[in-house]
């Protein structure tokens, strides 16, 4: 029965955190719903599909994050999924990339986040956590279901208009991910400080500052 609330609880919390999109992000997947129907979707069929030849080449060129051989790293992956609370399943990997990047590829609520080695280098484990977090969110709001590179690859003659709907939908859908990255971390200087390091490649500016800018960008 513990067991039973326990699962309750954490799926509660999940569904809470629906109030963190992007309310923009709704009606932007609303409008394009309407102009391109569900062609542009990804299928179920589709999401499994590429999960598992992502999976497939991860086994390759990654190397799985486990508490035996990245404890601390490990730890804080973990957090972030307690955070946003049960029902998904997934590995953190890490690949070899002087970059600060990260991405995740994802199938409903199964999932693999791929970290760059760079990051983990130069990153501390809370601005890791918002780099995570940021990751799930993704999950979390299913965004995998519309891939905007895809649409406009496989897209003939598309209208303008449209290529704009798409991006804009795009960058309102990173921003909701940016606001589970901010629950993660748990502070708002941690979380300017991740995303002015991987928006600008650079270290060791003090966080007051960074804060500044962007209060100003």
């Amino acid at each position: 029965m513990s067991g039973s609330n326990q699962t309750d609880s954490k799926g509660s919390a999940r569904d809470n955190l629906e109030g963190l999109r992007f309310s923009y992000e709704r009606k932007l997947f609303d409008a394009i719903d309407q102009r391109f129907g569900e062609s542009v979707r990804r299928g179920v069929h589709d999401a499994k599909t590429l999960l598992t030849a992502r999976r497939r080449a991860l086994l390759g060129d990654a190397v799985r994050v486990t508490a035996d051989l990245l404890p601390e790293v490990h730890a804080t992956y973990r957090s972030c999924l307690d955070t946003i609370g049960g029902g998904f399943g997934g590995d953190l990997f890490v690949q070899q990339s002087s970059d600060y990047n990260a991405n995740v590829f994802a199938d409903g609520n199964r999932f693999d986040v791929v970290v760059y080695s760079g990051l983990l280098g130069d990153f501390s484990l809370d601005e890791l956590r918002f780099v995570l977090g940021h990751e799930l969110g993704h999950v979390l709001f299913g965004h995998s279901v519309l891939s905007v590179y895809e649409v406009l690859e496989n897209t003939s003659g598309l209208d303008p208009d449209d290529a704009h709907l798409l991006f804009r939908w795009s960058r309102a859908a990173e921003i909701s991910a940016d606001r589970i990255g901010l629950l993660c971390a748990g502070e708002l200087t941690v979380a300017v400080t991740a995303l002015f390091k991987t928006s600008s490649g650079l270290t060791g500016v003090d966080g007051d500052s960074v804060l500044r800018s962007f209060r100003r960008q």
